[in-house]
């Protein structure tokens, strides 16, 4: 799946003047919430404009400037989860067609924006071409109004020809993960029988220390579906709400896994295990 930061957060493409400190901080910290987010959503791709991040960072920084600077670490910080979470610049790699032009749709068609070039087209684009995305608002986006945003893809030389895109857009992190989550790739469970089921039956190798999987098959795999990874890493960890205990998932083969509650619960990462209190419960 790919997931677009829409950058504007006026429908004009304008700056953004805040009426105080207050909105400025949710929007910078909720942008930063989502984008930490990914980092343990590694299938995900974050795509975004340099040309229109540049605009909004530099936005932001002014607005800083006028209140003593103090948000300079958390506009840094966004830099920071950018390459983290391995964004892509999609100006480097576009799907926009020349021949074609892109128009927001404002209160049902009353009004109409050209978007061309901006991410809002670029995700237009591609689910035009049937991959999966969403679309992420600023918190205090003139866009938060219009959700689901409506994109016309038109021709623009004749025959004319117009279709119309609902992009599905979000600026709370909980709905959009909710959303990621539905969507995601379908995740196969594949019991190994040397962690035993319900914490019996384990099969402990010569010498060998094996954690058992504490909970059945079936709530193992429904706790499969919301497993989180980290990049670099093939194996899945979920919070087993039940136990109070954390669930590895090791990958076997493409998107088949395979579970257990470790013994050592710090095998789990400690990143990883405030993300997934913080998020879920």
């Amino acid at each position: 799946m790919n997931v677009f930061l829409n950058e504007r957060l006026k429908l004009d493409g304008s700056d953004w003047v805040p009426e105080s400190e207050e909105p400025f901080n949710e929007v910078v910290s909720n942008l930063s919430a989502i984008l930490n987010s990914f980092k343990f959503y590694t299938q995900v791709v974050v795509c975004y404009s340099s040309v229109d991040m540049k605009l909004l960072l530099n936005n932001f920084q002014e607005i800083a400037g006028m209140i003593a600077g103090k948000f300079d670490d958390k506009i840094n910080l966004i830099r920071t989860l950018l390459l983290e979470v391995n964004a892509m610049d999609w100006q480097k790699h576009k799907m926009q067609r020349n021949d074609m032009i892109y128009f927001h749709q404002e209160s049902v068609g009353e009004r109409t924006r050209n978007v061309t070039n901006t991410s809002l087209a670029e995700a237009t684009e591609y689910k035009f071409n049937q991959q999966k995305i969403a679309v992420v608002n600023l918190s205090h986006s003139e866009y938060t109004d219009s959700i689901p945003i409506h994109i016309n893809r038109s021709t623009l030389n004749p025959p004319k020809a117009m279709q119309m895109y609902r992009l599905d857009a979000f600026e709370n992190k909980k709905d959009l993960l909710a959303f990621i989550l539905e969507n995601w790739y379908q995740r196969k469970y594949n019991h190994n029988p040397k962690h035993g089921e319900n914490g019996k039956n384990v099969k402990h190798n010569k010498g060998e220390e094996v954690s058992p999987l504490e909970c059945s098959i079936q709530e193992a795999t429904e706790l499969l579906k919301f497993a989180v990874s980290t990049r670099g890493k093939r194996e899945l960890y979920m919070y087993d709400q039940a136990r109070n205990k954390f669930i590895i998932f090791k990958a076997e083969s493409e998107q088949v896994y395979h579970g257990y509650h470790p013994i050592d619960q710090d095998e789990v990462p400690q990143e990883v295990k405030d993300f997934l209190i913080g998020t879920l419960y």
